[in-house]
């Protein structure tokens, strides 16, 4: 189907010329050699021919044939560069050799000095314009020429041919006007043709392009959903989601809990604006969030201002009441650090109050909308209770988990306290980890 919308002729953005130059590097780098092969076989057959020339006496000072003669030298310059593309195509082919651009457009200028002096000379032997022929068509397939040069090289072309041709024949004018009108055709045919599969082209590119952008946005839609969900649940957890379309429930023998609360929360939110209080909020579970990654654990969720994580799930293993311990003890050190700065600042602050238990759980998502990965068992509901139990700026743990640590955490034992609705229980403050 014909573009009526895009014009006939077309200017080629610069991006588009950069990257058919850089196309150009690399498509023609592999095939170089070729090239370069076949460039020297007519180099010799011409200069084997200029020989022939010259025994036979037909130089004769600065005549034609000599001019043909030079017109092959500098046809032997052409050459060169395609030599030293074949020579540095692996650096050429990346875009890293430091002469790549120079040689390329010295390559274009070598070939249309080449072919314009053919024409001239075939104008002069032959009364024929075949060679200015080749020459144009060359030119405007030239397409990493800009479009406003494509069109000043075929006015400087019809100007130089046109003055050649009026020099040789202005005493036959109807020879003269043939001359001009095959140029002027040709030249024109050329430039409409090469401008209209140069249309083709850029459409064909843009295209690609459009295709190209729509994959990229739809793999950036699909990375961002999958970041998104990567920070909803556990990665093997959103893994399995993706791949099945559900998570197995899995048991842990053997992981533990931690709950972090603020003390008189209720009576401080008051004193807050709405504002105020999610920022105060925000920037202390972000905090956690760091703290509590850096030491392994997996966020469950917040509820209010309580802050619930576990260790040694989804992935098991032997450090978790420990790493537990750690991480609550660096969140106490940060809750320190910034009460110092509200108290400071007149600011209201809140203080931490941390509770560790050790037991099995179940854990797995529910839910067929806004999934959530959630942890279950009697293990998470004394956590609650050890948490309550203990006292701000302090880490209250029950006996499970004190006799994980024992070996290497000093604590100093509370005896049994009792809680709500469950039998007393064992409980120890942490006063020391070792080696910290």
């Amino acid at each position: 189907m014909v573009d009526t919308n895009r014009p006939f002729f077309i200017a080629i953005p610069e991006q588009l010329r950069r990257r058919v130059l850089l196309k150009l590097r690399i498509d023609n780098a592999q095939r170089i050699y070729i090239i370069s092969l076949l460039g020297f076989t007519f180099f010799f057959l011409f200069m084997g021919l200029d020989y022939v020339r010259y025994i036979n006496g037909k130089f004769s000072g600065d005549n034609l044939y000599f001019y043909l003669l030079l017109n092959h030298i500098g046809f032997f310059l052409f050459l060169l560069p395609i030599l030293t593309i074949r020579m540095n195509r692996e650096a050429f082919a990346l875009g890293r050799f430091k002469y790549g651009t120079f040689f390329i457009y010295s390559w274009t200028i070598f070939l249309g000095i080449m072919l314009i002096s053919m024409a001239i000379f075939s104008l002069i032997d032959r009364d024929s314009l075949i060679m200015y022929t080749i020459y144009i068509i060359i030119a405007n397939f030239g397409i990493i020429m800009a479009h406003r040069d494509r069109i000043l090289l075929n006015l400087l072309s019809i100007s130089v041919i046109g003055l050649v041709s009026f020099f040789l024949f202005h005493n036959n004018m109807e020879l003269l006007l043939i001359n001009l009108m095959e140029m002027v055709g040709v030249t024109s045919i050329s430039f409409a043709v090469s401008s209209q599969i140069f249309n083709a082209y850029v459409r064909e590119i843009d295209a690609d392009k459009t295709l190209t952008d729509k994959s990229n946005q739809i793999e950036k839609e699909k990375n961002r959903g999958d970041e998104l969900l990567n920070n909803i649940l556990p990665i093997e957890i959103a893994n399995e989601l993706k791949a099945n379309g559900f998570v197995k429930p899995r048991h842990f023998s053997s992981a533990t809990i931690m709950l972090i609360d603020f003390k008189n929360f209720s009576r401080i939110s008051k004193s807050l604006t709405p504002q105020q209080l999610i920022a105060e909020l925000d920037y202390c579970f972000k905090n956690f969030d760091h703290i509590t990654e850096k030491h392994r654990l997996e966020k469950i969720k917040t509820i209010g201002d309580a802050y619930l994580c576990v260790g040694g799930v989804p992935t098991s293993n032997s450090t978790h009441a420990l790493d537990c311990i750690a991480a609550a003890r660096e969140i106490l050190d940060f809750l320190d650090g910034w009460k110092v700065k509200q108290v400071a600042q007149n600011e209201p602050f809140f203080e931490g109050r941390i509770g560790i238990h050790t037991g099995p759980i179940i854990a797995g998502v529910v839910g067929a909308k806004k999934f959530v990965f959630d942890i279950w068992g009697d293990a998470v509901n004394t956590t609650a209770r050890v948490e309550t139990s203990g006292e701000a700026g302090k880490i209250n743990i029950s006996q499970t988990t004190y006799d994980l640590v024992k070996s290497k955490v000093q604590c100093i034992p509370r005896g049994k306290i009792a809680i709500k609705n469950l039998d007393p229980l064992d409980m120890y403050f942490v006063e020391k980890i070792a080696n910290n």
